[in-house]
């Protein structure tokens, strides 16, 4: 154990990212060192241990030192595995494993256990900050714990409330260990008293969870949630937050179908397609020798697989994906358990070739006189691609020993704000790293920084914020924003956030960021700009890093245009879009910028490249509707009905769930004197959305061409209840009262 121990942390550490990372990374690293609670469902075991590595840990930033917590659990995991493979629980262990696990059992677990450690997503999330490696642990521990030679189920217990505590993939998985010892359980005396027991142990490493209203009294800088508040805490334990935005998203059996493909995809993509055979191989022969343990490693491979995916409602869209593929790990290091019994077949089958091999070799006395003196030289031989295919293959993709994409990103975006700003950042890649230059590096404290959501930072849109409606929100947004833009403070916001809706407000660009009061000064913040990495292949293979990336590109665009440089302009969008085309908001806010620039063929290219890559993405869909909507116009003023019929049209069917292109189909065909359609077009308009005003006094109208006053009323009256200032609707409606 302690050989893969240190030969997995060992290249842990030399692939160690040097600083922070994107993702979680900056918030768990927060998180840890203030002593806060994080996105739910809070993670109190990852804080504590992470709090004690920033102390124990003499050298390195704060992010390093948590970044090695990870590689040391990310180690420490594989080294169980090692345990688990060589000890096989004894009453339903073989004779005829034994007498050849002696001789070929270490190199076989050896092997296995490296393998895991190799694999792409274990490895990947060894050397940041991110709690699997942790959960990972855990996992490894309870299946040690459960195959020993006595099991303790106080101890077993204990272990598995700490492991749901660290994370809930954990407790999914408790039903495949309760099914194959319940048994077990239930035919020791005093049944009653030792569950009892049990639960009170389970309880007992539950407790940690406590951790999060206990420090939530305290105020830290990082409380999500307010769990001090008891209704709160146990909304942070169940999710409901993330529960609310899955259960908002549509989901069908063809994505669930997606996601599967997905994962056998990514499944095969851990130990590389050369392995995998193996794996099956040993499934087939645990089944053969140790059925029991086969049938639990097959429950825990199902629950963590497709189990899971079910159970989520995610949509299959990239974005989304990158966040699920790391709940495979305990799936994965299921996988590498059965890989070891197939090399375990492997060996057996050259072990008995070696022996004949031997006997003909002693037979022709060549000075053979041990008959597995040969196989010890073959052994090691067939090992080796076992351990080096997956190292070989996966090392590039998981080097993060320069990786400073995030560090400087974070890095840029304080260099571009004047002294004494607010920002509005955006997603959690701003976010938590932001909080994490100015809560651990104590950079920047004389910046105020603030999210759409009212999370993590100072929640300025008032104390009920949280329980408004999605519209009162942005309301709220938009007056407190207007409000500080009232003040003498610089305000700036970054790339997607609702700053950007205040489509009165001209904003100005500053180098990665926008600055909501122009000034009219023209500095070139990319002289100071630290770019490390932003276009290294073997980084831009994640999800976030392209989104950085892309982020570089797309401003990069926009400071050409601003200097008149067209085709460096196209040039650096086209980067953008083939860097991180797959990044949900990279095609479409290319798409509205050439838009808005003039060049509408271009834009129209972009925004079906959004829609192409995310069909669930309504942003590209209602922009490239807008535009159609737009080019209809001008053939309705050039009085080219049919043309604007068509392009009306074309808008309906990108964005089926649009009211406008339905009111505007409406005008047509009542200039058409097609009155029926244009009534029926009003309607539909309406039922997409009812306060939809001209669309209610189109209809009215519509009525009064054909005489049905009683619809003329009932339009124009409603038209009142939702704008009373309506001046037509009133003149109308007192004419036909008279």
């Amino acid at each position: 154990m302690s050989i893969v121990f240190l030969i997995s942390f060992g290249f842990y550490l030399l692939t160690l990212c040097p600083t922070v990372y994107v993702g979680d990374s900056g918030e768990f690293t927060t998180a840890a060192y203030t002593l806060g609670i994080t996105h739910p469902p809070g993670y109190p075991l990852y804080v504590l241990f992470g709090k004690i590595f920033t102390l124990i840990i003499p050298f390195g930033n704060i992010a390093y030192r948590i970044n090695l917590m990870s590689a040391f659990f990310g180690a420490l995991s594989c080294g169980i595995v090692y345990l688990i493979v060589r000890s096989p629980k004894s009453e339903v262990r073989s004779q005829d494993i034994k007498h050849w696990t002696l001789d070929i059992g270490h190199w076989t677990a050896f092997v296995a256990a490296l393998a895991l450690a190799f694999s792409k997503t274990f490895w990947s999330q060894s050397v940041v900050a991110e709690v699997y490696t942790i959960n990972a642990f855990f996992i490894a521990l309870l299946i040690y714990l459960s195959i020993s030679q006595s099991l303790n189920l106080y101890l077993f217990s204990f272990i598995a409330g700490v492991g749901v505590a660290g994370h809930y993939i954990t407790g999914l998985l408790l039903p495949a260990f309760l099914i194959l010892y319940w048994g077990e359980l239930f035919r020791k005396r005093g049944f009653i008293k030792q569950l009892l027991a049990c639960v009170v142990f389970f309880l007992l490493g539950l407790s940690v969870l406590l951790f999060m209203p206990v420090r939530s009294s305290a105020q830290p800088f990082m409380d999500w949630g307010n769990t001090e508040i008891f209704s709160n805490f146990i909304a942070q334990i169940r999710r409901v937050q993330y529960k609310t935005f899955e259960f908002g998203q549509t989901v069908t059996l063809l994505t669930k179908i997606q996601f599967i493909k997905y994962f056998l995809k990514l499944a095969g993509e851990q130990f590389t397609y050369f392995l995998l055979p193996f794996a099956f191989l040993g499934l087939v022969n645990l089944w053969k020798l140790l059925k029991k343990f086969c049938i639990f490693t097959v429950l825990l491979f199902l629950i963590n697989s497709l189990g899971l995916i079910f159970i989520l409602k995610f949509q299959f869209n990239p974005q989304q994906s990158s966040v699920v593929e790391v709940y495979y790990l305990p799936a994965y290091t299921v996988m590498a358990i059965w890989l070891y019994f197939g090399i375990l077949l492997l060996s057996e089958r050259v072990k008995s070739k070696t022996k004949f091999l031997n006997f003909r070799a002693s037979a022709d006395n060549t000075g053979f006189k041990n008959p597995l003196y040969l196989s010890k030289f073959v052994k090691p031989v067939i090992f080796l691609p076992f351990v080096v295919l997956p190292l070989i293959l996966n090392f590039n993709y998981n080097n993060k020993r320069n990786n400073f994409i995030a560090y400087d990103y974070s890095s840029n975006i304080l260099k571009s704000l004047p002294h004494n700003s607010h920002f509005f950042s955006s997603g959690d890649n701003q976010m938590f790293l932001l909080s994490y230059q100015q809560w651990c590096l104590k950079n920047r404290k004389d910046l105020s920084f603030y999210t759409d959501t009212g999370l993590l930072f100072k929640n300025i849109f008032g104390k009920d914020f949280f329980q408004l409606t999605k519209e009162e929100k942005r309301v709220r947004r938009e007056y407190v924003q207007r409000e500080l833009l009232k003040q003498s403070r610089p305000v700036y916001f970054s790339l997607g956030s609702s700053f950007s809706n205040l489509r009165d407000i001209k904003s100005e660009i500053t180098g990665i960021v926008f600055r909501a009061k122009p000034l009219g000064l023209n500095y070139d913040m990319w002289q100071i700009y630290a770019t490390r990495g932003i276009d290294n292949k073997n980084y831009l293979t994640e999800y976030l890093l392209r989104d950085v990336a892309a982020q570089y590109h797309y401003f990069l665009a926009e400071k050409y245009f601003i200097v008149k440089n067209k085709n460096e302009m196209l040039k650096e969008f086209d980067i953008a879009g083939n860097t991180g085309g797959d990044v949900e908001w990279v095609y479409n806010n290319i798409g509205i910028s050439l838009k808005e620039k003039g060049f509408s063929d271009d834009a129209i290219k972009y925004f079906q490249k959004g829609i192409e890559i995310n069909p669930y993405d309504d942003n590209s869909k209602n922009n490239l509707a807008f535009l159609y909507l737009g080019f209809g116009y001008e053939k309705f003023q050039q009085k080219k009905y049919n043309a604007a019929v068509d392009f009306y049209k074309k808008a309906i069917e990108i964005s089926p769930h649009l009211s406008e292109p339905h009111g505007y189909l409406g005008v047509v065909y009542e200039q058409m004197n097609q009155n029926e359609l244009s009534i029926s077009e009003y309607q539909k308009a309406i039922s997409l959305k009812y306060d939809y005003v001209d669309a209610h006094y189109n209809l009215g109208v519509a009525y009064w061409k054909i005489k049905n006053w009683t619809g003329v009323i009932e339009e124009f009256q409603t038209v009142l209840q939702l704008n009373p200032e309506h001046q037509q609707a009133k003149k109308y409606l007192t004419m036909l009262k008279k």
